[in-house]
């Protein structure tokens, strides 16, 4: 593996195999999800019922990632990987038929379960594809793909999804199964497998004794978690403070999604080059800084030009520390645990989420706008403030400007 990424023909096979699914897997889901309450809508199922079964997949997807990081470690990440991705896609399939409420639910458990099955594994063979020196510029590339997808896919749910949600169930279905050949035929399992599969799922839990005792892993994972909180009122919370603020929230809104997808789609790999030349936790602790900077600038805003700047700064301090981040959470204690690392590394999303979800609406409530941007700011300066005073350096965390 080369240090340095060049271009996009200087990764391995494997990484290409990757960054090539993650771009059409978004673009299916992305086509989807967000548009599938509106489905469910015109099939006349309450908003409460709606809830319930978008609320399964996120439930399933979860314990399919405890699961998934546990089983990666003991079976090899190609074959839980392709597992997973098999059997969602043949909960994509089974939508076909699904017309009750019940059969959503369990055609979205299914998806959830599998795909979150399917994640640390894929994880796994991103940390085996790239090294330290290079693992922040891939990152930035996969999550440059990601908003690609991310930016295209609400013209395919519109035209295709709404109209005939039939073809696209066919069509994510088949992107997945194709996706299986690719990892299957083009990816070489490069860390050794364990010598035996877990006998119980209980067994496979108890093994995450190992990550939660990794307290530099656990420290850092905390401090990323409250900036993790701080991101996710671009996604909750941030259409009702708008609301408050401004006479056209609704249009102002989707205006600030799309300056800060199509930000992250031209910068990413800029930002993340620019942000070489600090070790990866000043970075993340830099673009924390920026969040609180920008949150505070978002709380006194009372006009779209003050509010465009603030997310402005805002995306510039998520494309600064999303690279970093994933980095930092590839640096284990135990190598033999690094799908179980994985699956805790991301579970720290489904946890920031309703954290911000609640805190956003319950200070917005009870003190307005203005506190509930201060609230978000205050989580951002938290984990900044973590990251700056944690004084223990692991070895591969020194300056990449030996290698620019």
């Amino acid at each position: 593996m080369k240090k340095k990424l060049s271009s996009f023909s200087s990764l391995s096979s494997g990484l290409q195999v990757v960054i090539y699914g993650q771009f059409f897997i978004n673009l299916g889901y992305f086509s989807l999800f967000p548009f599938i309450s509106l489905y469910l809508l015109e099939l006349n199922t309450s908003p409460a019922t709606i809830g319930m079964i978008l609320a399964a997949r996120s439930g399933s997807n979860i314990v399919g990632m405890l699961l998934g990081g546990a089983y990666a470690d003991r079976y090899g990440s190609k074959r839980i990987m392709n597992l997973g991705l098999l059997i969602s896609s043949m909960g994509y399939l089974s939508l076909i038929w699904a017309f009750s409420p019940m059969s959503f639910v369990i055609s979205f458990i299914i998806i959830g379960l599998f795909s979150g099955f399917a994640y640390p594994a894929e994880s796994k063979i991103i940390i085996d594809n790239t090294d330290p020196e290079n693992r922040a510029d891939a990152y930035g590339l996969i999550r440059t793909v990601m908003n690609l997808a991310a930016a295209i896919a609400p013209l395919i749910g519109v035209t295709i999804f709404l109209k005939w949600p039939i073809v696209s169930y066919i069509a994510i279905a088949i992107i997945q199964i194709f996706y299986v050949i690719a990892v299957f035929f083009m990816i070489t399992e490069k860390t050794k497998e364990g010598a035996s599969f877990p006998t119980n799922t209980i067994k496979a839990f108890t093994e995450y004794g190992l990550v939660f005792k990794d307290s530099k892993f656990m420290y850092i994972l905390l401090a990323l978690t409250l900036s993790s909180v701080a991101y996710y009122i671009m996604e909750t919370t941030l259409p009702m403070f708008l609301h408050q603020r401004v006479t056209d929230a609704e249009h102002l809104y989707t205006l600030l999604l799309m300056i800060n997808t199509y930000m992250v789609i031209f910068l990413q790999v800029f930002v993340t080059k620019w942000g070489k030349r600090f070790t990866h936790r000043k970075a993340a602790a830099i673009g924390q800084y920026i969040y609180f900077a920008a949150l505070i600038i978002m709380s006194f805003s009372m006009n779209a030009w003050s509010l465009i700047f603030s997310v402005v700064l805002f995306t510039l301090g998520e494309m600064l520390i999303a690279s970093p981040a994933f980095v930092l959470l590839t640096e284990v204690k135990h190598e033999s645990a690094v799908g179980k690392y994985q699956a805790i590394a991301r579970l720290r999303l489904a946890v920031a989420q309703p954290i911000s979800s609640l805190v956003g609406g319950f200070v917005l409530q009870i003190g307005g706008s203005m506190a509930m941007a201060l609230s978000y700011a205050f989580f951002a300066l938290l984990g900044a403030v973590m990251l700056t005073r944690q004084k223990k350096r692991s070895t591969s965390e020194k300056s990449f400007e030996s290698v620019l």
